[in-house]
C-alpha cells in the first residue's frame, strides 16, 4: 500500500488531554482529508509506536477502541484541499517557462526541472508545495490518555492510513 500522509506531532496536552498533529499529503491519491475517529486513532497508535505501525491497515483495530479513546477530532488550518492536480502542473510548468526552459525547446533539461519541483511538492519543500501541498492540523481529544505518555513532540512518520 502506498504512503499518503506524513504526520508531525506538533503539539501535546495532559490538561485537558490532547494531542495535536500536523499532516500532509505526500501523494496525489490521498484524497480528502480523514477526519473519522478511526483514522484518528489509527495515527494515535502510530505516534505511541514511534513509527507507522504497518502498511497494513488491519494492524490497528480501530473498531469501538476508537470511541473509547478519543472524544472528538478537530481540523484547522486546513490548506490546499481538495489538491488541485492541474493547477499544480500549470504552477510549475510556467515557473519553467519563465526561467528559458521549454518542454520543446530544452525537453531534458525541462523534464529534469518538472521532475524535480514533482518530487519538492511531495517532499513539502520548495514554493510549489507551499502553494499546493494539501496540509491540515488535526487536534485529538483524548478520553483515554494512557497512550499520550509514550508520545514525542516532533515526532514525524509517514503513514497509509485511511479513511
Amino acid at each position: 500500500m502506498s504512503t499518503l500522509w506524513c504526520v508531525r506531532v506538533t503539539g501535546r496536552s495532559e490538561r485537558p488531554p490532547a494531542l495535536t498533529l500536523q499532516v500532509r499529503a505526500v501523494h496525489p491519491d490521498a484524497g480528502a482529508l480523514p477526519t473519522s475517529l478511526s483514522f484518528a486513532y489509527r495515527l494515535l497508535v502510530e505516534a505511541a509506536d514511534g513509527m507507522a505501525a504497518s502498511q497494513d491497515q488491519d494492524t490497528v483495530p480501530a473498531d469501538g477502541r476508537a470511541e473509547a479513546v478519543i472524544e472528538a477530532v478537530v481540523v484547522s488550518d486546513e490548506r490546499n484541499f481538495p489538491y488541485d492536480d492541474e493547477a499544480a502542473k500549470r504552477y510549475i510548468d510556467e515557473e519553467l517557462r519563465g526561467s528559458g526552459l521549454t518542454p520543446d525547446g530544452t525537453p531534458d533539461a525541462w523534464q529534469a526541472g518538472f521532475t524535480e519541483r514533482w518530487q519538492e511538492l511531495w517532499r513539502g519543500e520548495g514554493p510549489v508545495a507551499r502553494a499546493f501541498a494539501p496540509t491540515a492540523s488535526l487536534t485529538l481529544h483524548l478520553k483515554d490518555t494512557s497512550l499520550l505518555p509514550r508520545i514525542t513532540q516532533g515526532a514525524e512518520w509517514r503513514t497509509a492510513a485511511y479513511g
